[in-house]
């Protein structure tokens, strides 16, 4: 009797996990120039590129090293936002969420820098350095830093109005920066008087120069006929002798919601002009004070 022994032949093969490959991330230097008019009512913005190379989904945020409101030179408020309009800075070193993400390749990534509104920084340039920071998206590990330098140039910026009762016409003239205002006195009488505020915003010291065509009188229209009426003006707590040329003293810089002097023109002594219309022109100009 034959008895076979089947032959088993055991295999055995010992696996060893590789190692994952190690993410790795790059991001490159950045840096924009712009200029801010102050108080403009709408955002200043100005497109910009990033360079990003990862091997692995990421994420790029700009990670100021302050918890304060983001300022430019502590000075210009401003957000820096992805092309969906959502911010990528992360006022927290600690925070992993936040930024515009990716996926592994080389990328321009496209951000706008936003300055708020209604802002009136004295005029000077101004700079500011913030990190870039590429992490791993799934990790939260950093890959790679670089730097945003930004600056920004913000140009004299000087406002003038008029605002009062009875300031009936406004007029601007293309072909010069006039703004016209007309007073309407009616029919004119010894004492009359309007309150007048001449409103100013200014990113500058400044002053007001006041010129009267007429030399603080009131002529007949009427050139041939010889007549005029005086009158007196009052800016602020001043009595201003409009015979000459008058500059008022020193006004601080304004914020955006600027500042108003007030003004009062009266009427003179009317009992010896002859019958008719009277007019003059009063010129005020704001320069910068020195």
């Amino acid at each position: 009797m034959t008895r076979r022994i089947p032959i088993i032949a055991l295999g055995l093969a010992l696996l060893t996990a590789l190692p994952a490959l190690a993410c790795e991330g790059r991001v490159a230097n950045a840096a924009l120039d712009l200029t801010y008019t102050p108080f403009a009512p709408t955002a200043a913005q100005k497109r910009f590129e990033v360079l990003v190379e990862a091997s692995c989904d990421w994420r790029l945020a700009v990670v100021p090293e302050t918890h304060a409101p983001s300022r430019i030179d502590e000075q210009i408020a401003y957000d820096i936002r992805d092309d969906r309009g959502m911010s990528v800075i992360v006022p927290d070193l600690d925070d992993r969420t936040g930024g515009v993400e990716g996926v592994q390749a080389r990328r321009m990534v496209d951000l706008s820098l936003r300055l708020d509104p209604d802002q009136g920084p004295p005029a000077r340039r101004y700079t500011e350095t913030l990190p870039l920071r590429l992490y791993d998206a799934k990790t939260g590990m950093v890959l790679d830093e670089a730097v945003l330098r930004i600056g920004v140039a913000v140009p004299q910026h000087l406002e003038l109005s008029l605002a009062g009762a009875n300031v009936d016409i406004s007029q601007k003239f293309p072909d010069r920066p006039v703004l016209y205002k007309l007073i309407d006195f009616g029919d004119l009488e010894a004492g009359e008087s309007r309150d007048l505020s001449i409103l100013i915003r200014s990113n500058v010291d400044n002053s007001l120069r006041l010129k009267s065509l007429n030399q603080g009188a009131m002529m007949h229209r009427n050139a041939q006929v010889r007549s005029s009426i005086r009158y007196g003006v009052d800016l602020g707590d001043h009595a201003v002798d409009l015979r000459t040329d008058f500059t008022s003293q020193h006004i601080e810089a304004t914020d955006a919601h600027g500042t108003a002097v007030p003004m009062k023109i009266t009427i003179g002594e009317v009992s010896q002009a002859v019958a008719g219309s009277y007019a003059d022109t009063i010129e005020i100009t704001l320069d910068t004070a020195f």
